[in-house]
């Protein structure tokens, strides 16, 4: 349980998480309506690059490291 008293896996599943990334995505695809293709591959390589640290995060937690380096 975290501090705010619901458990991770309550709060990856409730329909403000899920509404929160719905913002997201839709927010993102409006920024990027009229970017040209080199933008949008800088912004895929963003994105990308953050999905890869998020894994990062979460392997370093599931293997109760401090760091990687």
């Amino acid at each position: 349980m975290n501090g705010f008293g619901i458990t991770l896996d309550e709060n990856y599943a409730s329909d403000e998480f899920r509404d929160s990334f719905e913002w997201f995505y839709d927010t993102l695809d409006a920024l990027c309506e009229h970017k040209t293709e080199q933008e949008l591959e800088a912004v895929e390589d963003i994105f990308r690059r953050s999905v890869e640290f998020e894994y990062l995060f979460w392997d370093m937690a599931y293997k109760r490291q401090l760091s990687y380096f």
